[in-house]
Order: structure tokens, then sequence, then C-alpha cells
């Protein structure tokens, strides 16, 4: 299955909004550089969801730079990229599905098709 390099977010029920990615182009996903099944994707997040709804705790195990690293993109921390992002490399599916349950999900645009993740479990 192909996923295209950049996917609509992810909107969850209390207003949260993740970025979701796998594809062949470069997202830290399992496999990377080939089309899935997928068995971990990347997740990003803004600094405006950060400080609103805080980090989902099942998350930062997975973050860049480990769970105690400040949250930036760059190299020097609290050095904010252009889009304020910051990525969750290589996430399990099954977390991902876990905090979709938890917090309900509001659009996604998994919804239109079986979800690729489903593939690998």
């Amino acid at each position: 299955m192909t996923c295209s390099p950049v996917l609509p977010h992810t909107v969850f029920d209390n207003g949260l909004v993740l970025s979701i990615q796998a594809n062949k182009d470069g997202a830290y996903c399992t496999p990377r550089y080939t089309d899935g099944p997928y068995s971990t994707m990347e997740v990003g997040i803004s600094r405006e969801m950060v400080n609103t709804y805080g980090i989902p705790t099942s998350l930062i195990p997975y973050q860049e730079g480990g769970p105690s690293a400040h949250l930036y993109i760059g190299g020097v921390p609290g050095d904010w990229d252009v889009e304020d992002w910051t990525v969750f490399p290589y996430v399990p599916v099954k977390i991902i599905l876990r905090l979709m349950e938890d917090l309900g999900v509001q659009s996604t645009p998994w919804r239109k098709e079986p979800l690729p993740w489903e593939y690998a479990l």
C-alpha cells in the first residue's frame, strides 16, 4: 500500500492535532523507504499543541533525542524550526491505535480506507 508523503493531520476529540505519517519517502517508519505494511510510524506535534494539551504520555518514550530531551527540531534544545514541530520517530502502530481509542478521533486521513498499520498487526 502506498501512503502519500504528507497526509492531513489527525484531529482528536479533545482538539489535539498530530501528524501521523508512514511512507517510502523517508518518514521515520518501519519499513522505511518502501511501501508498508507499517509496524511503526512517525508522529509529529507542534509547539502550540504541546503548550495547550501537553505530550500524550504514550509518546514520550519515542521522543526524538529520548524522553528527557527538550522538545525541539534542530541541533540546539529550544531551537524550534520554522514550523515549530517536533518528531516522535518509530512509534509502534499499536501505541497510535491505543491513543486514538483513548482520545477519540474527530478526523483522520486513515478513515477513508483501511488503516495502513492494520496490515502489520
